[in-house]
């Protein structure tokens, strides 16, 4: 058993893990190149690399609480992670690898949030059933190499609508 929120970044990494010209995409991401919870890169990292994080301040508010049958709390919140991706850069124009990366993640995690359950008739966003109601995937950030990256790079956050019970918060 994990936690919900260690299962999502999982399933994150599975859908960011289909990235591959074979499959259609501009990228090809491999499993070394996919990160959960790294911000720092060196220039010996395998480039392109994507990696996802939680922002810094928790704007995880509970939206609703509701008291569950094992005395716990059960509750809808927002989750949010930020996907981070990195490029070499492109010449003349150093962003436009990281436009095209960034539109592979998008597509990606579009793909995973539009999964239907196995028998087809509802949809199962990421494969977490009843665990998660919706996706909401934000604009992206494209920005060229600066005091963050010394290539180019691309940010968005993705924020899952999660229902956590306080009481088993392991699934």
């Amino acid at each position: 058993m994990k936690p919900l929120r260690l299962v999502i970044q999982e399933a994150v990494t599975e859908a960011l893990a289909d990235i591959s010209t074979a499959n259609g995409y501009e990228h090809d991401l491999v499993a070394t190149s996919i990160f959960r919870g790294r911000t720092k890169f060196g220039v010996d990292d395998p480039l392109p690399a994507v990696t996802m994080f939680e922002p810094p301040v928790n704007d995880d508010i509970p939206v609703t609480e509701q008291r569950g049958s094992t005395g716990g709390t059960r509750r809808m919140t927002n989750y949010t992670l930020i996907v981070q991706g990195f490029v070499k850069d492109g010449n003349p124009h150093p962003t436009d690898p990281a436009y095209t990366l960034s539109a592979d993640v998008v597509k990606a995690l579009a793909k995973a949030r539009s999964r239907k359950s196995a028998d087809g008739r509802n949809y199962d966003p990421f494969g977490l059933g009843n665990y998660l109601r919706e996706v909401t995937i934000l604009p992206v950030i494209v920005r060229p190499s600066d005091d963050i990256s010394a290539t180019a790079y691309f940010w968005m956050s993705v924020v899952f609508k999660i229902i956590e019970d306080t009481a088993n918060p392991m699934m």
